[in-house]
């Protein structure tokens, strides 16, 4: 971004501030699948999440979305083919790693438009309609999941506003009461 403003800096700040707000909550355990500067591969996040139990995951990220600054867009996760593994059918036994999403996508809409909701309600942050994309970091999650991209972060334009601690503990405190609606059913 303009001024040197780095994608895992800027997504590594969120993230502190998100996991700050779900834990003051008291509601919440707060697992990350990336801490410092490493860089996991998407198996070995989903690996952790699945082990752990997730009962959703979110995956952060930062990047151009446009001229249009603040913005956020929630992605789904699109298989790339008809799953045969239906919601609320009876699981298998074994679900291939590759298709561990595919039973929870409805779930994993309903928790982006919670995000969508809260998001919209934040002032001059643009928020786009809740989209599904092969997003691979979601594709092993056997939880409802999603990605949150946050932008825009592009050599051309002010990163000011995304890196400001008041649109951070925003957003941040938008994911906490994203997540209470899902939990409680009312997304």
């Amino acid at each position: 971004g303009e001024n040197g403003v780095l994608e895992k800096n800027l997504v590594a700040q969120l993230v502190v501030r998100v996991r700050t707000a779900l834990l003051a909550s008291q509601k919440y355990r707060v697992i990350l699948t990336r801490v410092g500067d490493t860089d996991p591969g998407f198996d070995q996040r989903a690996a952790l999440a699945d082990t752990m139990r997730a009962t959703v995951f979110l995956s952060f990220h930062a990047g151009n979305l446009g001229f249009r600054s603040p913005r956020v867009v929630v992605y789904t996760y699109q298989p790339p083919q008809p799953s045969d593994l239906a919601p609320g059918g009876p699981r298998p036994l074994f679900v291939a790693w590759d298709k561990a999403q595919d039973v929870h996508l409805a779930q994993s809409k309903r928790l982006a438009q919670a995000l969508q909701q809260q998001f919209a309600g934040l002032p001059g942050l643009a928020s786009a309609q809740v989209e599904e994309a092969p997003v691979r970091v979601l594709r092993s999650v056997d939880a409802p999941a999603v990605a949150l991209e946050v932008g825009s972060l592009a050599p051309h334009i002010d990163p000011a506003v995304l890196v400001s601690a008041d649109f951070q503990q925003k957003l941040a405190d938008a994911i906490v009461a994203a997540l209470n609606a899902f939990r409680k059913g009312a997304a």
